[in-house]
């Protein structure tokens, strides 16, 4: 390799990882702060409710989603990886989210605090798709194969000829049937 090449390897690396790191802190500040909007609805609406069981479990709710938005930044597949690998962390994650579950469930609004927890599980999601862009980059690739794959199987369905005669429009059909990168990240995003 010659030294041009080497300072474009260079510049790569670079460039990957300042666009890497700038990219995890917006999707994290993202999080973030759609996690803020959730609490601060939750905690005006738990201002009128009438029971203490309504009230404790809705401040369940919002010390979930503060240690969501206080350990956004650490959250990651590695650090999820450990946590599931350790027995004994695991068995107190669990024995305090069983505690919490029963609590948010003695609660007349039950249902309703469960579709907020659903949507602190989406945003730990997206954290976690976001931050790796190895996993951001695997889902693009899944997902640009999966739409190959649906739009060659309807060319074969409705082509109805040998297989050869198939391939005809079938690249229209996949640019037609494959989201852009623009709406799989609104897809991840639309439930937040």
């Amino acid at each position: 390799m010659s030294g041009l090449d080497w300072l474009a390897v260079l510049l790569w690396i670079v460039v990957y990882d300042v666009a890497g790191y700038l990219w995890r802190r917006h999707r994290v500040a993202v999080a973030r702060q759609n996690l803020f909007e959730v609490r601060d609805a939750l905690f005006i609406e738990a201002l009128s409710y009438k029971t203490r069981a309504d009230r404790e479990a809705a401040m369940e709710v919002r010390e979930v989603i503060n240690s969501v938005i206080r350990y956004a930044h650490k959250l990651s597949f590695v650090s999820l990886m450990a946590y599931n690998l350790t027995p004994e962390l695991r068995q107190i994650g669990e024995e305090l989210a069983r505690n919490r579950r029963l609590r948010v469930q003695q609660s007349s609004k039950a249902d309703h605090l469960e579709a907020i927890l659903r949507q602190v599980v989406v945003e730990v999601n997206n954290i976690l798709v976001h931050r790796s862009l190895i996993v951001l980059a695997l889902l693009h690739v899944v997902t640009l194969i999966y739409g190959m794959v649906l739009s060659l199987e309807q060319a074969f369905k409705e082509e109805r000829r040998p297989k050869a005669h198939a391939w005809k429009g079938w690249l229209q059909r996949f640019s037609e049937a494959v989201p852009s990168i623009a709406e799989i990240d609104s897809l991840t995003t639309r439930y937040t």
